[in-house]
């Protein structure tokens, strides 16, 4: 019999991946399935990246690179935060990472030990939690309340610190995106005006549904409607329910954190007709379970 690590078992579960293959096996078995859960938008590549890609293929730049990155791009970086931010950063201290996982995985690796405590914001990125349990180190949770427009209150996390305080992570707005750094901006621009949209969309609609407010989001593509006035106690069971009665894949609040029962997350990353047919569904399974 294989043993693995007590560490090994302490590591969570990111629920939106097990909901995406929730939906994509009900939809390989012939269902409808309008998938608002991945936050994975349905935008191509802009042609300039593809073919930037394939010439770098075509001129021999792949294979071992330096670890923290090639230095071309850690200098687009320097140059796009001094652009954005008007801060001079030494491409020197900049690194390349595939993700944000691997970058909370190396800075909670290198704070977390028993008997530390590691402050993370909640509800927010499942990996926070996960990784800080993983060392070993004491999940300290920072409410971020809707009624603070989902930010951190400064008087709140400052109560929660601690002699044992190690790391206090913060992202705000959370799953904030990142522009193209170097190259053409129309798409990007593009981009932004069409999720802007959706955003209206889904924010005006998903405050007409029964039960259902939801304040605008101000980062990325997601939308983190309150759900307590559905009446159902549950939002885990009301998502499971909306997918697989309604065709509807959304993720339960609670998979991002304990302050997360009561609301849903949603992607707007699918197109403006699938949001609208999306929320007609809602519409119709909350009136027909508060009817029944």
């Amino acid at each position: 019999m294989l043993t693995t690590v007590d560490a090994f078992g302490r590591i969570g579960e990111e629920n939106a991946f097990a909901v995406l293959a929730r939906a994509t096996a009900l939809a390989a078995e012939g269902r409808d399935i309008i998938n608002l859960g991945i936050g994975q938008p349905d935008f191509r590549t802009p042609e300039h990246i593809v073919e930037a890609a394939i010439k770098a293929l075509k001129d021999g730049a792949h294979g071992y690179t330096p670890s923290v990155g090639i230095l071309p791009l850690r200098e687009a970086v320097s140059r796009d935060l001094n652009r954005r931010y008007g801060v001079e950063v030494d491409p020197n201290l900049v690194m390349i990472v595939p993700g944000g996982k691997v970058t909370m995985y190396a800075a909670i690796r290198l704070f977390g030990e028993p008997g530390a405590e590691i402050l993370y914001p909640d509800p927010g990125f499942p990996i926070y939690r996960s990784m800080i349990e993983h060392t070993g180190a004491t999940p300290v949770p920072v409410p971020i309340r809707e009624e603070n427009g989902f930010a951190f209150s400064a008087e709140e996390t400052l109560a929660l610190i601690t002699p044992r305080t190690r790391l206090l992570i913060i992202n705000s707005p959370a799953n904030a995106g990142i522009a193209a750094l170097d190259g053409p901006h129309e798409a990007v621009t593009a981009m932004v005006a069409e999720f802007d949209r959706r955003r209206a969309l889904v924010v005006e609609g998903l405050n007409a549904l029964p039960g259902v407010s939801c304040a605008t989001p101000r980062g990325a593509f997601y939308a983190f409607p309150n759900v307590s006035g559905t009446g159902w106690g549950s939002a885990k069971a009301l998502a499971s329910a909306l997918l697989e009665e309604a065709g509807v894949a959304v993720i339960g609040g609670p998979d991002f954190g304990v302050h997360g029962e009561g609301y849903l997350r949603l992607s707007y990353a699918n197109s403006a007709e699938n949001i609208r047919a999306a929320l007609e569904r809602m519409d119709g399974f909350l009136r027909k379970r508060a009817a029944a």
